[in-house]
């Protein structure tokens, strides 16, 4: 089995198209096919689906994959083994969602920016089923989320804090500071996130369980455009406690306490054990693992 029509089906794999992994790679489309045919016969199965000019990867292609993404990874390991390539450079890729990126978080990047110079740092900010496909793909190589706990055998979690999601309003809200239940709530204007994030997904699963509605909703896909709208006493949201830290401080907004409603979820940084751990990851993980380490001895 050659590597080169290894890395050929993975980066085919990855963009989902054959002429774009050509183009990314050098080379003509049909060298493409071919390569991915040889793969096919060497396997004695179709490894993608082809529908038409779209394709995707057949069962037995996501399966072969997890093998894919271990032979190259053990072919870099070995290099940089042999090579002693051990310092940090080339390219990173970082998936975060946007609570995130305007959070304590995103301080981690700057270090990490300012401390490995020759890293070329591309980081994507995307809604948390984006990241996860891009990481699946190996468009991305490490996803740091806020969900629910994430549990996938092809992927690694090394750092992990619990997050509190919080409810506020105005200062001069009647709701401010005060304990209600979650059927008072639903009846005010509530300002949410896009559909898909995930703090959004699981309050609105609690209304369901409650058999209730949101009475006017308006959504906004900007963290600190929610925050500044809410001080001007447009309505009331719900925001990961990290996001509102500084407002609450300043007393410009105020927490409503629901009883019947407690949100907890878990920022998590995430890679796919199945690839190579180049220095630049590892480098980026031990930058992160820092400011882990003093948030949870904050708490």
């Amino acid at each position: 089995m050659e590597l080169r029509n290894v890395k050929t089906f993975i980066k085919v794999a990855e963009m989902n198209s054959f002429s774009k992994a050509g183009e990314i790679l050098g080379y003509a489309q049909s060298t493409v096919t071919l390569q991915v045919k040889q793969l096919e016969e060497e396997l004695g199965v179709p490894l993608f689906e082809r529908k038409g000019k779209k394709i995707s990867l057949s069962q037995k292609g996501h399966e072969f994959l997890v093998y894919a993404n271990k032979l190259v990874k053990y072919e870099a390991e070995a290099i940089q083994s042999i090579k002693h390539m051990d310092k940090a450079s080339g390219e990173l890729r970082i998936g975060i969602l946007e609570s995130l990126s305007v959070s304590e978080y995103i301080n981690s990047i700057k270090e990490y920016m300012e401390t490995y110079p020759e890293v070329s740092l591309i980081v994507k900010i995307a809604t948390t089923l984006e990241l996860m496909k891009m990481l699946e793909k190996g468009l991305l190589d490490i996803i740091i989320l806020l969900d629910q706990k994430v549990f996938n055998s092809n992927w690694e979690v090394p750092f992990e804090k619990e997050e509190r999601i919080l409810f506020f309003c105005s200062q001069e809200h009647p709701m401010s500071n005060k304990h209600i239940l979650l059927e008072a709530l639903s009846r005010e204007t509530l300002l949410l996130t896009e559909k898909g994030c995930n703090y959004r997904h699981v309050f609105e699963e609690l209304l369901a369980k409650q058999r209730l509605k949101v009475n006017c909703c308006l959504d906004i896909g900007n963290t600190n455009i929610i925050i500044d709208y809410v001080k001007n006493g447009l309505g009331i949201s719900l925001l990961p406690e990290f996001n509102l830290k500084e407002s609450l401080e300043n007393h410009t907004i105020n927490e409503i306490l629901v009883n019947d409603c407690n949100i907890v979820l878990y920022t998590q940084v995430i890679f796919n054990k199945h690839r190579w751990m180049s220095p630049s990851i590892k480098a980026f993980l031990s930058t992160i693992s820092n400011y882990f380490s003093a948030l949870n001895h904050s708490e």
